[in-house]
């Protein structure tokens, strides 16, 4: 089964038993990253199916526990991360003493995540339930992780997979929209660099850079081969390095990675005209919420 997103992108769905009720697997093609997603009467079969689908018994895995607080019936997450999947989810069939029950398990992972990148994308995903509306039964936060040049930006397009995954699911509600173009309450943000000027907003599936804005001339030899070649993308950009439309990418750090030629990170290189960066705007999205 495929389905299709709304900027191109295919997923292919592999449905266990024929439906979308139990276990489902999930590809966009293009990309490494891959999700699953089972009921908890399926846990056994999962673990067994997992084991044979990605060829070893051991997964480094972000993992979405979804369903409700019993007492209330909220809708509720608990996320986390593991550098071996199964053995921790089963720590989760135990009842929950904070009353927390779930009904629904997804995972991502990806051939090259390791444990420390798994740790901050688990960080990643916490944000995002939060703005979603859910209950995050999660029980610390965990601390902030610094990693090497270009794995931020190659996690955010991790986690921009990974919502695509999450709507394909049937959980749209556990990942927070951005608006459109066209509401005037969306911010435009810049970035300057390298001799060019480019704006850009966030976008429904990703990050849009408009048209008139301008790449680099130069690349960098460490740029990510993806990269480089939607910088040579026919049709985006005209002689003088242009943007020719508005062309939207998976995360900010792709859009300004292309833009500047060279490995950044895109929430905080992207800024609006008061210098805020994406990171400052959402933080202070999440503090004003009650």
């Amino acid at each position: 089964m495929k389905s299709s997103t709304g900027n191109g992108k295919i997923i292919e769905l592999f449905l266990a038993d024929g439906t979308g009720e139990g276990y489902v697997r999930a590809k966009a093609k293009g990309f490494s990253t891959e999700a699953v997603k089972f009921p908890r009467s399926q846990f056994q079969f999962a673990k067994e199916k997992s084991a044979k689908d990605f060829g070893r018994n051991t997964l480094i895995a972000v993992y979405l526990l979804i369903g409700i607080v019993e007492k209330t019936g909220k809708k509720a997450v608990y996320i986390g991360q593991s550098t071996n999947l199964f053995n921790r989810l089963n720590t989760h069939l135990a009842p929950n003493k904070k009353g927390f029950y779930w009904h629904t398990a997804i995972y991502f992972t990806d051939k090259d995540l390791n444990g420390d990148q798994a740790e901050y994308a688990e960080n990643e995903f916490v944000k995002m339930a939060q703005n979603g509306g859910f209950e995050v039964k999660t029980d610390r936060t965990r601390k902030a992780i610094s990693l090497p040049e270009g794995e931020p930006e190659y996690l955010e397009t991790f986690r921009d997979i990974a919502k695509e995954y999450i709507t394909a699911f049937g959980y749209k509600d556990l990942v927070c929209d951005t608006p459109k173009q066209g509401n005037a309450n969306t911010p435009i943000f810049i970035l300057e660099g390298k001799g060019v000027h480019a704006e850009g907003f966030l976008s429904l599936n990703g990050f849009t850079v408009t048209q008139g804005s301008e790449i680099s001339s130069g690349e960098a030899k460490s740029l990510n081969k993806r990269y480089a070649e939607l910088r040579r993308e026919k049709g985006t950009f005209n002689k003088k390095g242009k943007f020719v439309k508005d062309r939207e990418y998976h995360s900010p750090s792709e859009a300004a990675c292309v833009v500047l030629g060279s490995s950044v990170s895109g929430k905080s290189s992207w800024k609006t005209s008061d210098g805020l960066t994406i990171n400052q705007m959402q933080m202070e999205a999440s503090q004003e919420k009650p």
